[in-house]
């Protein structure tokens, strides 16, 4: 059975960040372990104008082109570390990209199909599996001209009551 379950502290009264606790590093092609959540490791981060699947064949979602607009999309395989199948939005929190230590915006997730073959963005309908492996797109769109040579682009991602950010310049 599907659970909607948020990853936030444990006594959901208070789920803001502490801000005295510094958010842990997230490196590319590391294994990050968020105990009794997930497993999650970084396989590479772009930015395109577009999104397509990586085996795009025959009919198949993307996220096309828009004038002035480009895409950070950072891909990570995520295994489902809890004992039960929960939706596949919920295995992480809040997921935010912070631009130029200054600009906010906020990511969408889409999972790879059928072998890179297709995405599926409905992540809200759709369940991962306990110990299940699934290749997730954690997508922003921001203003192209936005975005330069030497600037910080830093991804938070929340999990289990705690903040992890993985870093671009």
């Amino acid at each position: 059975s599907i659970t909607d379950e948020e990853n936030s502290n444990e006594d959901n009264e208070n789920p803001s960040i502490n801000l005295n606790e510094q958010p842990i590093e997230i490196k590319a092609n590391e294994t990050l372990k968020v105990e009794n959540v997930c497993e999650l490791k970084i396989v590479k981060a772009n930015m395109k104008e577009e999104i397509l699947p990586p085996s795009a064949s025959g009919y198949y979602t993307y996220y096309p082109e828009e004038n002035g607009k480009i895409y950070f999309d950072l891909i990570a395989d995520i295994k489902n570390l809890k004992t039960s199948a929960i939706k596949q939005d919920s295995i992480v929190g809040n997921i935010t990209l912070i631009y130029d230590e200054n600009y906010e915006y906020d990511c969408f997730l889409v999972v790879e199909e059928d072998n890179g073959q297709d995405f599926n963005g409905y992540t809200n309908l759709y369940e991962i599996k306990p110990l299940e492996t699934m290749t997730y797109h954690i997508a922003a769109q921001v203003p192209e001209n936005t975005i330069e040579v030497g600037k910080m682009v830093k991804l938070i991602i929340n999990a289990n009551g705690k903040e992890y950010k993985y870093e671009i310049s």
